[in-house]
């Protein structure tokens, strides 16, 4: 029983004040990436403004480089808001442009895309949207050398992301 005791009490002498707040600091960029991400969805009203709002968007269909280039810039800016973190640049890497499914409708000469009136032009129907896949992530910033903060944004970029921790790769910069 003393052998766990001292074990504990080892541990606890280990644990500085300084991880405590690399840990802190951790739990709330986990937060600040959460809030972010679920902003969007809280200003919206009704489902048939959200329906024109994606049938708005279906002209504006972004590349699989411009979805990496805006995931990349909303990293970057995170990063660079972690206290000890500076100067982050991202790479972020996808299997492929967003996929946009329309709505159709089943007629003598086969499938046609439904088109609905927005004031006074018409619009495909979509149906829904599905973006890309992130295959890899790369980001280099200043600060990286403590591990522990290499290994904190590691699993956070990992659990937001829904990326592999062997697809990021995190480097100290100059």
């Amino acid at each position: 029983m003393s052998e766990k005791t001292s074990f504990f009490t080892k541990l606890k002498t280990k644990i500085s004040f300084k991880n405590k707040n690399v840990i802190i600091s951790f739990v709330v960029i986990l937060v600040c990436v959460l809030a972010l991400m679920f902003c969007g969805t809280l200003g919206q009203k009704n489902s048939s403004e959200q329906e024109q709002s994606r049938a708005e968007k279906t002209n504006e269909t972004c590349s699989a480089l411009e979805y990496a280039n805006q995931v990349g810039s909303n990293l970057c800016e995170i990063i660079n808001n972690v206290k000890g973190l500076s100067n982050a640049k991202v790479v972020v890497v996808v299997e492929s442009s967003p996929i946009v499914n329309y709505l159709t409708d089943k007629n003598q000469d086969g499938e046609a895309i439904v088109y609905i009136k927005n004031g006074s032009k018409y619009e495909p129907a979509v149906v829904s949207q599905f973006l890309p896949k992130i295959t890899g992530i790369l980001v280099v910033a200043n600060g990286i050398s403590n591990l522990e903060v290499k290994y904190n944004l590691l699993n956070a970029i990992s659990a937001v992301y829904n990326v592999d921790i062997s697809s990021i790769e995190i480097l100290e910069g100059k």
